[in-house]
């Protein structure tokens, strides 16, 4: 991408994000150290050519430390699966206490009979939503907060690039959000041009994830 079209992006990302930032009606929601909350997901059946749902996997996510990267202070969210604990496979996030941007975020999963974990890095100049890429987990996650009147027409965009740095080397990709509000709470679309394709979410008060998410090859509702 040259300079000139990521300066444009970033500017507007970054303008966008500092308005829902300062609003005074900002939705974020809220954690506290031992939260934790079950997903139910599904998964699309991949050999019959996407026509039927593969069983159904729980989930669970605990906020199960505080503790400081880069001088950000941070909750630690562990996701393990709860019904499939013989799936060997768990997500680390290190989001800031600040406003939930992602910091750090390290995917665990077997690899010809042993553990193996992925670090991803990001960079604190970029303001992006969080997306699981190739982990099986759909810890997919929007910028926060969320507000109603960012455009004064009850909806809003941001458009921009993620980057993440693994083993260090940089990947910047592409990335739009949109939201909305409705009767309680609001509902938000991702787009990062990845596998799971289109990923809409429902968030609503009081609930301390997604209530319900809906890809391409995924969807999930939150069940405690």
């Amino acid at each position: 991408m040259g300079s000139k079209k990521f300066l444009i992006l970033f500017s507007l990302f970054a303008i966008l994000f500092s308005c829902t930032l300062f609003a005074d009606d900002g939705f974020m929601p809220k954690w506290k150290l031992g939260d934790s909350w079950v997903i139910e997901a599904k998964y699309i059946n991949l050999k019959d050519q996407g026509t039927t749902w593969l069983p159904p996997i729980r989930w669970r996510f605990e906020v199960k430390a505080q503790k400081a990267f880069n001088n950000e202070p941070c909750w630690v969210l562990h996701i393990t699966p709860e019904s499939r604990p013989d799936l060997k496979v768990q997500s680390i996030l290190c989001l800031s206490q600040k406003d939930l941007r992602p910091i750090r975020v390290v995917d665990i999963f077997p690899l010809r009979g042993e553990a193996k974990s992925k670090t991803k890095n990001f960079e604190g100049a970029r303001i992006s939503p969080l997306f699981s890429d190739d982990s099986m987990i759909p810890y997919d996650f929007p910028m926060f907060p969320l507000n109603a009147a960012v455009e004064g027409v009850g909806s809003a965009v941001v458009a921009g690039e993620k980057a993440s740095k693994v083993d260090e080397i940089t990947f910047v990709e592409d990335v739009t959000q949109n939201w909305a509000p409705t009767t309680d709470g609001f509902k938000v679309v991702l787009q990062d041009g990845g596998g799971k394709g289109q990923i809409t979410q429902t968030w609503k008060e009081g609930s301390p994830w997604a209530t319900e998410m809906k890809s391409y090859s995924v969807v999930y509702t939150l069940v405690k």
